[in-house]
């Protein structure tokens, strides 16, 4: 049994009790594969879960094989347990994420929407799934390969922070994950970077160590976004994308397009004309059909209203200094809260921000510690003139 060297400062695993069981989800990438190696060398009774979500495979249009979610990941997944010792399963759960992701995917790009599959997959699907696994098997934790950190306090409440290494911070995704759900889980990785987590797999001989990472929204194929909209919507019952046109800012035609799906706030690239300027999306009409162009500034908005929201502990109180970030990528903007509720709020940007998307997923912090969060709603008069947020029950 090869056993890998840890040092005091990693802080995401509590020592084992003995026969103390873990349920790891292991996609069949390193990062999964080492918070495995983890555990079990931590002294846990580790078993394996593969979650069977949305089979690629290989594209019949290119011949390509796609990186994620093939049958190869649950193949490695299964070879990675296999040489830790520890018991595999595989769980297929296609028809959850069809509903709780792939229609929304599709509805939200028709509606002229900017979707966020992996935070609802990790919102809808995996963590409930997954918990409720662990539970029959008799564990008492569900473990993540997750770049992200949890914290707990005298009563056990967990609340969810940046992982150490921001280059892969991963909270950003786990926003809308309820607070209860985390008290039973656990990122390993969490004090962890990209690199070190790559020389554990190496030196325990796992055959993931080195495996290509997977960028793209696993199922996606090759022919990106707009292309598998329109190949999925008739499935669902959709109506066809709609064509229509592009508008400058003063309202006037100066183009046409094949599909509202096509486009998200603030890009640039792949209008499929040139206006000999730097134009970028500003907003989208999906019942007109008529996208919106300007320059970078029509894109800058100094306000930002979210529904749905997820809390970590208290609801904050107006007037509460917080980072925003709103999307993975960003770094976050200095913000303040305007109003908030259970269900919403609403924040004003310090400095203005650029390419606010409806659809996408907005979350707060403060210091290192998630606040908060929720998704972006399309508001064109709030935007303007600042409105406040209506208190609801």
């Amino acid at each position: 049994m090869t056993s890998i060297r840890t040092d005091e400062k990693r802080t995401q695993i509590p020592p084992a009790k003995e026969g103390e069981r873990a349920v790891v989800a292991m996609s069949g990438g390193v990062d999964s594969s080492v918070a495995a190696l983890l555990m079990r060398d931590a002294g846990y009774e580790v078993i394996g879960i593969t979650m069977q979500v949305f089979d690629q495979g290989v594209d019949h249009d290119t011949g390509k094989r796609r990186s994620c979610c093939a049958l190869d990941d649950t193949y490695d997944a299964r070879r990675v347990a296999e040489k830790l010792g520890i018991p595999h399963y595989v769980i297929s759960h296609e028809s959850e994420f069809e509903d709780e992701v792939i229609r929304p995917y599709v509805e939200d790009y028709l509606a002229g929407l900017t979707p966020s599959p992996c935070v609802r997959c990790n919102t809808f699907v995996k963590f409930e799934t997954l918990q409720q696994r662990a539970r029959a098997l008799g564990a008492r934790w569900l473990v993540t390969g997750h770049y992200a950190r949890l914290h707990r306090d005298e009563t056990g409440a967990a609340f969810l922070s940046r992982s150490a290494d921001p280059a892969k911070d991963q909270s950003y995704f786990l926003f809308g994950v309820k607070q209860d759900s985390f008290r039973d889980v656990l990122f390993p990785l969490g004090d962890y970077s990209k690199s070190e987590v790559r020389s554990l797999a190496s030196e325990a001989g796992l055959v993931t160590a080195f495996k290509e990472e997977s960028m793209e929204t696993c199922f996606i194929g090759a022919d990106g976004p707009a292309a598998f909209v329109e190949k999925v919507a008739p499935k669902f019952g959709l109506e066809a994308p709609k064509a229509g046109q592009f508008k400058d800012a003063d309202g006037d035609v100066v183009g046409s397009h094949k599909g509202v799906h096509q486009f998200t706030i603030g890009q640039r690239k792949g209008l499929g004309q040139a206006f000999g300027k730097p134009t970028y999306v500003t907003s989208i009409d999906s019942e007109s059909g008529d996208v919106a162009l300007g320059g970078r500034e029509a894109l800058k908005s100094e306000f930002l209203k979210a529904d749905r929201a997820n809390w970590f502990g208290e609801v904050p109180k107006p007037g509460t200094p917080v980072r925003a970030r709103i999307r993975h990528r960003h770094d976050g903007s200095s913000a303040v809260i305007q109003a908030a509720h259970e269900g919403a709020f609403e924040i004003r940007f310090l400095d203005p921000v650029y390419a606010v998307a409806p659809g996408q997923a907005v979350v707060l912090y403060r210091g290192e510690q998630v606040v908060g969060g929720g998704w972006i709603v399309s508001d064109p008069a709030y935007q303007e003139q600042g409105l406040s947020l209506e208190a609801r029950p």
